[in-house]
């Protein structure tokens, strides 16, 4: 048996500590984008925090924490982490600026019709999967084209 000489165990932690390091760039840069997008219209803040939630939750756990606690933000970035919801106002702020985002892409960009429907096709994907996730926690989304029904009471 060879004897153990550690570099196995110093190259891991060099990879670990790049691993960690780089998940704390992208989730610097994720957050930076997310901040941008409070200001600039049509470029989501909720999507980039999210994803520097996630990166910072492999990197700096209290980052992670300070955007789960953001007045503003923090609510609907726990509620998507930990329960796949996305509010029914967040959803048709989505759609409405995945439509509007695809309608001035189309105006301004002279792509032509195959790039187009490329675009097209990634914004359906994706505002599909908005529009299918639940709202509240513990609730399933309704298939697509039924409506749920609801019960009342009637007081007599």
């Amino acid at each position: 048996m060879k004897p153990d000489t550690g570099i196995g165990l110093r190259a891991s932690g060099a990879l670990g500590s790049l691993r960690r390091h780089g998940l704390m760039a992208a989730g610097m840069v994720a957050f930076a984008v997310g901040a941008i997008g409070i200001v600039v219209p049509l470029l989501p803040t909720t999507i980039f925090w999210i994803l520097a939630a996630v990166c910072f939750a492999r990197s700096a756990p209290r980052w992670q924490r300070w955007i789960y606690q953001h007045s503003r933000f923090g609510g609907p970035i726990r509620d998507f982490m930990e329960n796949g919801v996305i509010r029914r106002h967040a959803k048709l702020a989505a759609l409405a600026g995945m439509a509007a985002s695809f309608g001035l892409t189309a105006v301004v960009s002279g792509l032509n019709l195959l790039w187009l429907g490329i675009v097209a096709a990634m914004l359906f994907a994706v505002g599909t999967y908005v529009a299918t996730r639940p709202e509240a926690a513990g609730v399933e989304p309704a298939p697509v084209g039924v409506t749920p029904r609801t019960t009342s009471s009637s007081l007599s």
